[in-house]
């Protein structure tokens, strides 16, 4: 699906979307807004034919399998970068290829599929005129910080699923913890590769003097950059305190298989003596005079007891139980 946005006497307003339009809008250098989402081969065919896009960075929007990267083609910016997404079904992050080609005064933007990013800044430019009458650069601008808010925003889950996983540690550790502290430690570990792989993108983009980027959407740039540093700082805080989780449910373990194991020792001891009691008494001797003694069996008995009543004191004074 293709939707073009052109600016006209200062109005944001649909465009026709033929090659000889496209290319008119190109020579007239009229600033519009190209989006294509599950493109086409036709589609794709444009933007080779219309915008003469080098065919490697064409073929890059095909495969969809590429890292964030920034080209400078000389006279448009190829840029890649991530939008991270949170299946519910697997429980597991996921990321969405951004595609974008800037020039001095269009931007296309191919992905594959629907994007909430995207559809919020198409109603956006719908809506308010200033989001492409500022210029292509501010438009990619906007779409990035919107990217890199995602991440903010899936990284505050993280740290309400910590907190709840801090809450079962404490309360009752059981095998399920463990398994969702390693299922969210590997959801981290793609957000800090991902935040790494784009810091150095936006970093380019803020600081290096390209083309298509004025110096005025520069310093917006830089405004990204710091946010996507918090990301990557959140994300390396919360992958600590996962490992504190982890030590703190492991430690919980052990502490608890250290109690049963105290009250099967103790229990142990306390039958020991009673053991060798009933060992001495199990002897096939006749000269026994014990055996014969008519109180035999109950002082026994009493004896027994009272060696179990006595360990078990000599325990609880030692608080040992």
């Amino acid at each position: 699906m293709l939707t073009l946005f052109v600016v006209r006497d200062g109005r944001v307003e649909p465009g026709p979307i033929q090659p000889e339009s496209i290319a008119g809008l190109i020579e007239t250098r009229t600033p519009f807004w190209l989006d294509l989402e599950h493109a086409t081969d036709e589609e794709f065919g444009l933007l080779e034919t219309a915008f003469g896009f080098h065919p490697l960075a064409v073929e890059d929007c095909r495969i969809a399998n590429e890292l964030p990267k920034l080209d400078d083609y000389g006279g448009y910016l190829f840029t890649v970068l991530h939008e991270a997404r949170y299946d519910t079904a697997s429980r597991s992050v996921t990321a969405m290829e951004h595609h974008f080609f800037l020039g001095e005064h269009y931007l296309v933007t191919v992905h594959d599929g629907p994007s909430p990013v995207i559809e919020e800044v198409r109603r956006g430019a719908a809506r308010d005129s200033m989001l492409l009458k500022r210029g292509t650069d501010f438009l990619l601008h906007g779409i990035v910080d919107r990217i890199i808010d995602r991440y903010l925003s899936l990284l505050d889950e993280v740290e309400t699923v910590i907190d709840d996983l801090e809450t079962r540690v404490v309360a009752r550790p059981d095998p399920a913890v463990l398994a969702d502290v390693f299922r969210e430690k590997r959801r981290l570990l793609h957000l800090i590769r991902s935040a790494h792989l784009q810091r150095d993108v936006i970093n380019r983009l803020s600081r290096e003097p390209f083309a298509p980027v004025s110096e005025k959407a520069r310093l917006y740039f830089r405004d990204v950059f710091d946010h996507v540093v918090q990301v990557a700082a959140m994300a390396e805080f919360y992958r600590e305190t996962l490992a504190g989780v982890r030590d703190a449910y492991l430690s919980a373990v052990s502490n608890r298989l250290n109690e049963v194991m105290k009250v099967l020792t103790i229990v142990a001891t306390l039958l020991l003596p009673l053991t060798v009691i009933t060992g001495i008494y199990g002897m096939n001797f006749e000269d026994m005079p014990e055996l014969r003694w008519r109180y035999g069996y109950p002082a026994t008995l009493v004896g027994m007891a009272a060696v179990m009543l006595g360990l078990a004191w000599y325990f609880k004074r030692k608080d040992w139980w």
